[in-house]
This record gives C-alpha cells, structure tokens and sequence, in this order.
C-alpha cells in the first residue's frame, strides 16, 4: 500500500481549501440585502468564518474563481478580500493565495445568522441525493442485499408483528434483544460487553451525530484524519466545531501529529476510522492501535472509532477493534448493519461505557424517542448470519474490485502518457489510488 507524500485531497478541499462551489452554498442568499455587493460578499464571508464553516488557516478560492461561482464580476470579490484583509479577518502571501487568519475562532451567533449554516452546506446531503440516471455514482457507499439473502430474510412473521405492537414501542436505547445480540458479538470477537453498553441509533451517521452534540460546543476542537468521512465533517460542523485535520501515511493517522495537535488545540473527541478507512481503505495495525489508546488515555481525550466498514475484511483479516487496546481511557465503537446487510436497513449503534451510553441516550431523546422496533427485530434476526453475509460480500466484491482497479489504472495511463503509473490502497471495497507521476491525482472509489 503506497500513499506517497500527504497533500490535499477532495475531501481535504472540502473542509479546508473549500472549492468555489461549495463556497457558493456556504453564502447562501448573501446579495439579499442592501448596499454594495462588495461588502454584502465580505459580510458573508465574515460570517462564515465566525460561524465555523471556514476554520482558520482556510484558503478561499482565487478571485476569479469565485466571481464566475458567484456570477459576479472579479472587481466585487476583489474588493470583498481587500476588505476582510483591512479588518484582518484574512490574509494574503505570493503564492499562497488569500487565507483566513490563523487565530480567528468560530463563536456563538444570533440564532438567524446561525441557522443558514445547516441548510447551506451539506456534503452528505449532495451525496444522498439521486444523480442522473445514466451516471454510475462511486461516490457513495448503498449496497443491495448480500447474494444468497432474499426478501424473506428481511420480513416478520404476523405472530412476530402482533408480539411487538404490543410491546413497549418507546425504547430509547434500543430493544434488548437486539442490544443482547450486539453485546455477545462483540463479546465472541474478544471484547467483553453487556448490554447496557449498547445504544442503538438509526444508522452510524446518527451515532456520529450524538457524540457530537455529547463532547463537542461550539468552539471546541475536533481531531480527525485527513481525509476522513464526509459525513462526519458534517456533524461536526453542525456542532460548530473546529476541524484539526491529522495527516495519514500508509499506517492510518500519525499519533506523532496528533499528540503535538492535541498539545496546542486543546481538543474534546478524537475521531478516526480505524478498520479500512473511508475513503483511502486504510488499516491501522495492532502497534499504531495500542499507540492510539495509549495517547488517547494520556491526554484524557475521548475517541469515536467508527467500525461501520470494519467486517470489510477482503484481503487479510483486520485486527481487533481499537477498543480492545483500551487502556484507562475512553474508546467508544460505532457501527452499523447497513453496508453488510441492506443500505437501506439504518440500524447502527454505539458501544462504550455505561455512563457515556446513558447520557447519549438522554441526548438521544430529545430528538428521537428510539428506532423502529420493526428494522429493530429484523436486525436481531440477522445478526447469527454475520459471518455468512461476510462471505457473500467478499465473493460478490473482489471481482468489482479487480476490475474497477484494472479501470481507473487504465485510464491513469490514457490520461497522461505510459510512465504513470497508480498504487492502490487494499483492505475494503474501497481503492486509495494515487498516480505516482502526480501525487494530487487521487481517486477515491468504492465497487458497490
């Protein structure tokens, strides 16, 4: 597996060297109001700083770039940047382009200028949302059931759905059948755990999203791998975090990087994806794995894994999940039937220890009084099934593998003559490629 040097990615580009596009829908409804575009624009831009959506040391996109986005003229953005920098708002250095200073932190709003950043700025939001119909999307991740599982797999039985309409329907942590089967599975792969340290949400995003609101306000600092999730840049930004990107090799998330990042942002989760992650497919192995606990415990920091790609086991087996290299500190586990079983199926979890649970699920109420106890019972029945949807997943994905593989080096090679050549990341479905001639030519794809 070969990363080559760290540089930015489009997922990088999306949280820190924000492209133009994506600008756009930060600023929203920007020109609405009265006087000079110029200062409508900078006002904007100021408020999106202030709101957190471009953290400091975020690189706004050149003038021209952004006019033709905003479908204004070069001069309106121009005199928007000369104004932020005459209020050192941002900065500009010869070949560095125009930056947000160093130093401007997001703090609390009025609710009606803090609400536009919601609706604004979604990536996962544009992921979930259907292309065109002629367009296969590798973006996104949306299996169909695993081949050798039908329809009835997935049904329940009149007496089962008589049983549980008249079953207590408000169960905030989740039914305990469910939570019980959860805990003996992780308990047989070498993790003790009872149910009561299971919360059931509805799909891994929701789980990112309580933790956020649990550890994060905002201000607060969030580390986590560059790139990571889109979905958990999302969360975090609705939190009004501050996002610490901690640079990769091909072992996953540098502890070095992020001990010195932790010692100077002061951070109140740590988040990674520990088991082939998304997008590069990364695997960290037991030694980086016991090194993560380890700092983690010592700076007394919490870390979210999110295990929700971590069955994805194609190549080699993964090591245990990081939890298990708790040592003192606090290591909460995501995950989810969704990418194994059925898209479709938003059942996830977290697993951590019973105070954290019970305050998620207090948190968890406030907005959702528990999942369907239907997709609930259902899960609970395909659990024993586990090691069995691995298999045809594994049988079903290796050939989309090699060929999408074959693909895109292919192209890498059409695309700029016979001396490159791409490296690929192994693990998961997903395929890290860079061309070695080029190092910003990345591709993140998976073979859903």
């Amino acid at each position: 597996m070969v990363f080559g040097p760290p540089v930015n990615s489009q997922f990088w580009q999306n949280w820190y060297e924000m492209d133009s596009n994506e600008l756009v829908r930060v600023l929203g409804g920007w020109s609405a109001s009265s006087g000079p575009l110029y200062r409508q624009l900078a006002t904007a831009l100021h408020g999106a700083i202030l709101r957190g959506d471009l953290p400091s040391g975020s690189r706004l996109p050149p003038e021209r770039t952004l006019a033709d986005a905003l479908a204004v003229s070069r001069s309106t953005v121009v005199a928007a940047y000369d104004l932020l920098r005459a209020e050192a708002i941002v900065e500009s250095r010869q070949g560095s382009g125009t930056r947000v200073r160093q130093g401007i932190a997001a703090r609390s709003l009025p609710r009606d200028v803090a609400l536009p950043r919601l609706s604004a700025r979604n990536t996962l939001l544009d992921l979930a949302s259907p292309g065109p119909a002629n367009v296969i999307d590798l973006s996104r991740g949306s299996p169909g059931i695993p081949q050798g599982f039908g329809p009835e797999d997935f049904a329940l039985s009149p007496d089962e759905l008589a049983q549980l309409m008249a079953g207590d329907v408000y169960q905030a942590q989740g039914t305990p059948a469910l939570r019980r089967a959860l805990a003996d599975h992780y308990t047989r792969n070498g993790l003790p755990t009872n149910e009561a340290q299971i919360l059931i949400t509805s799909g891994a995003q929701q789980a990112i999203s309580l933790l956020a609101g649990l550890y994060l306000q905002r201000g607060d600092s969030v580390l986590l791998e560059n790139p990571t999730y889109v979905g958990a840049i999302d969360a975090f930004r609705n939190a009004g975090a501050r996002l610490i990107p901690v640079n990769v090799d091909d072992d996953g998330p540098r502890v070095d990087v992020l001990r010195g990042l932790a010692a100077s942002s002061f951070p109140q989760l740590i988040y990674v994806v520990a088991t082939y992650q998304n997008p590069t497919g990364a695997c960290i192995p037991a030694s980086r794995r016991h090194e993560l606990a380890s700092v983690a415990a010592e700076l007394g920091v919490p870390v979210a894994t999110d295990d929700t790609l971590a069955w994805m086991d194609l190549d080699t087996p993964a090591p245990p999940t990081l939890a298990t290299y708790g040592s003192g500190g606090t290591i909460i586990t995501i995950g989810s039937l969704s990418k194994l079983f059925w898209g479709g199926l938003r059942i996830g979890w977290v697993r951590g220890p019973e105070a954290v649970i019970n305050r998620l699920t207090r948190l968890r109420v406030v907005d959702d009084l528990g999942s369907t106890p239907f997709t609930q019972a259902i899960a609970t029945r395909l659990i024993p099934h586990w090691d069995r949807a691995k298999e045809s997943r594994r049988a079903e994905f290796r050939p989309k593998l090699d060929l999408m593989c074959a693909m895109l080096l292919s192209y890498c090679r059409r695309g700029a003559g016979a001396s490159r050549r791409a490296a690929f990341s192994c693990g998961s479905s997903f395929r890290w490629a860079i061309a070695a001639s080029s190092p910003r030519w990345r591709y993140a794809t998976a073979c859903w």
